[in-house]
């Protein structure tokens, strides 16, 4: 195996790690430790920044095959 190889494992898991710690972030009852008083745990509104993102992506594919499709011929 080659160094590159065995970071890009070792990066890969600790990314991994990292987003899985921050998905239990959130309080709530099946935590051990309940919200303090005062604090809702109604999670993170997913909206127009989300869906922002999710039609630029599209964009950029269709664009993407267009062009290769357009080289192709």
């Amino acid at each position: 195996m080659s160094i590159n190889f065995l970071k890009k494992i070792f990066l890969s898991a600790i990314f991994i790690v990292f987003s899985v710690m921050s998905a239990f972030a959130q309080c709530g009852p099946m935590m051990a430790d309940p919200c303090p008083p005062g604090v809702t745990s109604e999670g993170v509104p997913i909206d127009g920044g989300a869906f922002g993102l999710l039609l630029l992506g599209a964009i950029y594919g269709a664009k993407k095959i267009y062009d290769n499709k357009k080289r192709e011929s």
